[in-house]
C-alpha cells in the first residue's frame, strides 16, 4: 500500500470509531453541527383473518369436459358382432 491509502484508511478507522462510540453511547443533545438522531422502530403489520380459501381456476379444457357429451352416465351398446371382438375370444376365450 502507498502512504496516501494508509492515510485514507486511518481516517475511516477514526470515523468509524466514533460512530460506533456515539451509537454504543446513545444520541447526546450537545451535538455539533446537526440534530440528534432517533432510533425508529418498524412496527408489525396488521394481520388479517382470512374468510377461507379462494376457489382454484378451471382451465378451457377442463371446462370442455365438463361439457362434453361423452361425459355422461349413459353408456354405448357394444356390437358384438365386431370382427375385433372374434379375435379377443380367440386369443383369450369368451367371458361370461
Amino acid at each position: 500500500m502507498c502512504e496516501e491509502g494508509c492515510e485514507l484508511l486511518s481516517e475511516t478507522l477514526k470515523s468509524l470509531q466514533v460512530k460506533l462510540k456515539l451509537l454504543k453511547d446513545g444520541p447526546s443533545n450537545n451535538e455539533v453541527g446537526g440534530s440528534s438522531s432517533q432510533t425508529q422502530y418498524m412496527k408489525d403489520p396488521k394481520r388479517v383473518r382470512c374468510n377461507g380459501g379462494s376457489k382454484r381456476v378451471t382451465g378451457a379444457k377442463e371446462k370442455a369436459m365438463k361439457t362434453s357429451p361423452s361425459n355422461n352416465d349413459e353408456s354405448t351398446p357394444i356390437d358384438l358382432s365386431d370382427p375385433l371382438f372374434d379375435e379377443f375370444y380367440r386369443m383369450h376365450g369368451p367371458t361370461q
